[in-house]
């Protein structure tokens, strides 16, 4: 969405045939490369999602998001089509990914919030960089939560909290906070009392910069568009870069969620992994 000031109108002027004609230098400066890396970002345009629409895309058999509990410490944020986990800590909050819009933002904050009383949310952790998964971070922003990404996404991140949304103001255009961005190049560890959350890079297909979360005490895996369990069934190359980084890490845990479809046993993974 996007604000146009107009300051000056001419009708029926006489355009010059030429107008539009690409210039010999235009057409040498803009061939195109021989594939195009953001085909997601396209096809959303086509589609008229997450774009142009405030809406959150429920299934039809869904009534809403809701929490799942995972443990006492540990929450899943589910009920549309792109989820988001909360981790209660000692004396404050962590909230993995922030999908979609400030709405959705909004109701797991509060959910959240409702949770676990008297905790403030002190990280957004966001495991990539695609609007889909991080439309509402400006939301945990304007709650003075601190923003954790892989690198190099902090200098995307600071423009995206720096711009402007004065067309339909949102938390942050409303209460401005400077964000307090977090960037790790390989691996970062969250230390509590209540268990480590720990942060590692993953070199895949999909996006530069990516992140898995490890919950150490529940022994859980958080991974965003690499794999999508339930939904999920194929050995493709991003689910080989997932397992694959497991692997080379040390890491095995007992459950799988995701930011896309649900929560499976490890035992899931590795029967893809084993499937011819």
């Amino acid at each position: 969405m996007g604000h146009l000031d107009v300051k000056e109108v001419k009708v029926n002027l006489t355009v010059p045939a030429d107008t539009f004609a690409i210039r010999d230098e235009g057409r040498n400066e803009s061939k195109m490369p021989a594939s195009t890396p953001y085909q997601w970002v396209i096809r959303r345009l086509f589609l008229g999602r997450f774009l142009d629409s405030d809406a959150v895309n429920f299934p039809a058999s869904a009534p809403g998001l809701k929490l799942i509990e995972l443990s006492p410490n540990v929450q899943f944020a589910t009920g549309g089509s792109h989820n988001s986990l909360v981790i209660s800590r000692k004396d404050h909050l962590v909230i993995i990914d922030a999908p979609i819009n400030e709405w959705q933002s909004r109701w797991t904050i509060d959910a959240a919030k409702a949770k676990y009383p008297g905790k403030p949310i002190k990280y957004l952790v966001l495991t990539h960089h695609h609007n889909d998964h991080t439309g509402g971070a400006r939301t945990y922003v304007a709650e003075g939560a601190s923003v954790i990404v892989a690198a190099p996404n902090k200098q995307h991140f600071e423009r995206v909290f720096q711009s402007q949304h004065k067309f339909v103001p949102d938390e942050l255009q409303k209460n401005p906070k400077p964000a307090n961005i977090i960037e790790f190049a390989d691996h970062m560890t969250l230390k509590d009392d209540s268990g480590d959350i720990e942060l590692y890079k993953v070199a895949n297909p999909h996006s530069d910069g990516m992140l898995m979360a490890y919950l150490a005490t529940e022994k859980i895996v958080w991974v965003t568009d690499l794999y999508s369990p339930i939904r999920d069934k194929d050995r493709t190359e991003m689910f080989v870069s997932f397992y694959e980084a497991l692997k080379q890490r040390g890491i095995a845990p007992t459950r799988i969620a995701g930011g896309h479809g649900g929560i499976v046993p490890a035992s899931d993974m590795e029967a893809i992994m084993a499937a011819k």
